[in-house]
């Protein structure tokens, strides 16, 4: 079974379901079907990582690498893509222990500009009920 040799990490809104969505469009990428399925970051909460992630853990290397199994040799690149990895303490060093080769794609976007943009995310997914930004950015 193949394993993942590149992971996408960064911060909200910044542009990594836009990113994976683009590569697994090229025939000689895989990506796992759970976008962000949150292995690494182990000190995270698992509630936290099921809330923000795959809905159900992974248990263990076997069912992580099942998020792989159609990857075959026409695929030079697998890949998977959590946010979370981005502010985890350990997620870094465990992909590298799991994969001593991997890339790790970090993407960063202007904390302003983020910031509207997630408060807009935030109204779409009724966790905030100020419509107006100033106001909230105020609040």
């Amino acid at each position: 079974m193949k394993k993942p040799n590149f992971f996408i990490a960064g911060t909200s809104k910044c542009g990594t379901t836009a990113l994976s969505e683009y590569l697994k469009s090229h025939p000689q990428v895989f990506f796992s079907d759970i976008k962000e399925p949150n292995y690494f970051n182990t000190d995270f909460s698992e509630a936290y990582r099921i809330r923000f992630g795959t809905r159900e853990l992974l248990q263990g290397d076997n069912d992580y690498l099942a998020q792989f199994k159609d990857a075959d040799n026409k695929h030079k690149a697998i890949g998977e893509g959590t946010v979370w990895y981005m502010y985890s303490q350990e997620a870094v060093n465990k992909i590298w222990e799991f994969n001593q080769s991997a890339k790790i794609i970090v993407m960063l976007r202007n904390p302003m500009a983020m910031a509207y943009w997630l408060h807009g995310q935030m109204i779409y997914s009724f966790n905030e009920n100020i419509k107006d930004f100033e106001t909230t950015w105020k609040f």
